[in-house]
């Protein structure tokens, strides 16, 4: 009986010759890998980008947290003294 039910389920494919089946099955392994392998990159990257991001947003936070005019400007609530600062770093 299981042998009818998959002579009835592939009948498009019963009918290729057999390189032909193998070729279509190394190409359809293979789409499935190259799929698997581009979105572990995409990930991996993506990953990597939000890191290098972050630790350039650190550094440059660090650099604006030690400039004593900027510390002084905050604790005074001078705004126009930061209007200024924050534009030279623009």
């Amino acid at each position: 009986m299981s042998y009818q039910k998959n002579k009835k389920l592939f009948p498009f494919f019963r009918q290729l010759a057999f390189p032909l089946r193998i070729f279509l099955l190394i190409l359809v392994v293979s789409v499935f890998i190259v799929a698997a392998l581009a979105q572990y990159l995409s990930a991996s990257f993506e990953d990597y980008l939000a890191s290098h991001v972050r630790d350039m947003a650190m550094n440059q936070a660090k650099i604006i947290a030690s400039n004593d005019s900027i510390i002084a400007a905050v604790k005074n609530r001078d705004y126009k003294r930061l209007a200024i600062i924050a534009n030279k770093l623009q």
